[in-house]
């Protein structure tokens, strides 16, 4: 500790092994900390960024795995609920409603004549016609439970949580409407 009080000097010493001599250097810690404190904020620059970074890749990794999931779940060509989903959603919904004592409907439905539409019209009316169906269906439906899916090719499979068998007639009954209401053709 120097005299002032202000600063404390730090030394080093070595014996030169080709001299007979003792090196000393002594130096104000203040210039030592000085230059260790420049240094601490670059690398606390540099962490910082690198950790920035990362935090955005993950953000944008978790979104893509978000993104990639809910497309794991939808049929592409109706964006309907796909099979998978169908399957763990009824065996969840079935537990539940066993559970609380409540109904479960389920309503399956076909495409009439749906082969001979592809065979004449050609597979891009068909999907046309799947997509306008699909929409029209999940239309009908106004309860964030209740659920339309694409069961196989021209299946679809609806979910209805706790309703009973007349509130299940009434919804396939306003389906079919809704269905019918799009008047696509078919002459054979």
């Amino acid at each position: 500790l120097s005299p002032n009080a202000n600063f404390y000097r730090v030394g080093s010493y070595n014996h030169l092994s080709r001299y007979p001599m003792i090196v000393l250097v002594a130096q104000d810690s203040s210039a030592i900390l000085n230059e260790w404190r420049g240094q601490l904020r670059v690398h606390g620059v540099i962490v910082l960024s690198i950790l920035m970074v990362i935090g955005v890749l993950g953000y944008r990794v978790d979104q893509a795995n978000r993104a990639t999931r809910v497309q794991a779940l939808r049929d592409g060509l109706t964006g309907l609920a796909n099979r998978r989903y169908f399957n763990e959603t009824i065996e969840r919904e079935f537990r539940r409603a066993a559970r609380n004592g409540q109904p479960l409907s389920l309503i399956m439905m076909d495409i009439d004549l749906f082969k001979s539409f592809n065979d004449k019209y050609g597979h891009p009316a068909g999907d046309a016609c799947l997509r306008a169906i699909g929409a029209a269906l999940h239309g009908v439906l106004r309860r964030p439970g209740d659920m339309v899916a694409r069961y196989g090719g021209e299946e679809i499979a609806v979910l209805l949580p706790e309703t009973d068998i007349a509130g299940a007639a009434q919804i396939a009954e306003d389906m079919l409407a809704s269905v019918r209401s799009l008047a696509i053709r078919h002459e054979t």
